[in-house]
């Protein structure tokens, strides 16, 4: 019987019932692992590149921005100290500054730090910036009047669009 004249007999098998064998396939090709590893490696070095670029980025544009609520208070407080103007100095404190400090109490504080500190007060360092929603706390050195520094912390409050004082330490 004939292969072809038979439509029940399959073409792959001869008609004495053997399977005909047909040339093997070579075996699929195993791909290396290794490709993986290293695309995987060289993913998390990136991740890891630019997770730290954005923290110290942070940590720059935080003192940058700290700097940029502290100097023009920090002078305008100087300036008003300077011009023996206490009302407008006390003025650029916050409503819970002046809760614990009335006005009198700033006015010794401020007599006592004329007498330590270069006034006007604009050779400052921060090297510690710190913002916690809208209170900003800010630590460093200041230049005293005898050429020495001394250590300075400055607390600010963002009420609505403006910064206030809330707190100022003048020594450790």
């Amino acid at each position: 019987m004939n292969n072809e004249m038979n439509p029940s007999i399959p073409a792959s098998e001869p008609s004495n019932g053997a399977p005909i064998q047909t040339p093997s396939q070579p075996p699929a090709k195993k791909k290396s692992p290794l490709k993986w590893i290293l695309i995987g490696g060289c993913g998390c070095i990136v991740i890891i590149i630019l997770f730290v670029a954005l923290l110290s980025g942070g940590i720059f544009m935080g003192i940058k921005s700290g700097r940029e609520v502290a100097d023009p208070l920090i002078s305008k407080q100087a300036a008003a100290i300077e011009n023996g103007d206490i009302d407008a100095a006390y003025a650029l404190c916050s409503d819970d500054f002046k809760a614990g400090t009335d006005r009198a109490a700033y006015e010794n504080f401020i007599n006592a730090a004329k007498a330590v500190l270069t006034i006007p007060l604009n050779d400052y360092t921060f090297n510690s910036v710190n913002r916690t929603n809208n209170v900003l706390t800010m630590q460093g050195t200041a230049k005293m009047s005898d050429g020495n520094t001394i250590g300075v912390e400055y607390q600010f409050i963002k009420k609505g669009e403006e910064w206030y004082f809330l707190n100022i330490k003048i020594g450790n």
